[in-house]
């Protein structure tokens, strides 16, 4: 039986005089967090979603895969992109007025990519496999190398109009090379353990990044918000809920 849980969401308006206020830095500053933690909060949620259905039938199995694999790249490079955009605009760097609750927030993601092997494996998914699929030559032998330990290529085709083409062999090619990476840079396990850690790496990650950004749209700018209204709402639990694999086209 599905489960319910009521949350709270408060509506906080900005006034124009208060925008104002803001210098375009400033102005840029806000959007770009507000983005960016949407976009966190999003492949989230999708990542854990994606993994509460189970079944042990292929092609539901391979279709987990590739939905699974999708949101944990495309996280790991957003939150990889973060932390660019943190670094490139002094963001981090400029705390002479932060508290110390959104101090120890920040400690917490530097800490968290001052591990060197953690800051090259997001960056090496990000550039290889998340946003720019590698149209350089440098990963011509990590695959070449990866497919070495495949005897056959598997897809899945469906109807043109359904959208549920499964490229197994694909997702797992991709996969063996980012445990290769991994392994090369200092990660141990078997590849089992290798799929948990980054797995842990990211939601942990998205966490961190998450509760940094909030404090810092709070405290940050000087600026006032009017919080206009509160609701209470039903929602499921985060463990009901789930995405569906593979759909039937109109």
């Amino acid at each position: 039986m599905s489960e319910s849980r009521k949350i709270k969401l408060a509506k906080l308006i900005l006034e124009r005089q208060e925008l104002n206020k803001m210098s375009p830095k400033e102005k840029k500053r806000y959007i770009m967090l507000t983005l960016i933690l949407r976009d966190l909060n999003l492949l989230q949620k999708c990542l854990i979603y994606s993994g509460n259905k189970k079944s042990s039938e292929e092609p539901l199995v391979s279709a987990t895969t590739t939905i699974s694999f999708f949101f944990l790249k495309t996280l790991i490079s957003k939150i990889h992109e973060m932390w660019t955009f943190l670094n490139r605009n002094e963001i981090l760097d400029n705390h002479s007025t932060f508290s110390n609750e959104l101090k120890a927030k920040r400690d917490e993601i530097q800490k968290f990519f001052s591990d060197n092997k953690v800051e090259e494996i997001f960056s090496f998914i990000r550039n290889k496999f998340g946003f720019h699929y590698e149209y350089l030559d440098d990963v011509d032998l990590l695959i070449d190398e990866g497919m070495e330990s495949f005897d056959q290529l598997e897809i899945w085709l469906s109807t043109w109009d359904s959208g549920n083409e499964i490229f197994a062999s694909s997702n797992a090619l991709v996969l063996s090379v980012i445990f290769r990476k991994m392994s090369n840079l200092g990660f141990e396990g078997d590849e089992k353990n290798l799929m948990d850690k980054i797995f842990d790496l990211a939601l942990d990650a998205a966490r961190i990044f998450r509760e940094f950004s909030v404090s810092y749209i709070v405290e940050a700018f000087s600026i006032n918000w009017r919080q206009e209204e509160e609701i209470e709402i039903d929602v499921p639990s985060i463990s009901e809920v789930h995405l569906p694999l593979i759909v039937k086209g109109e």
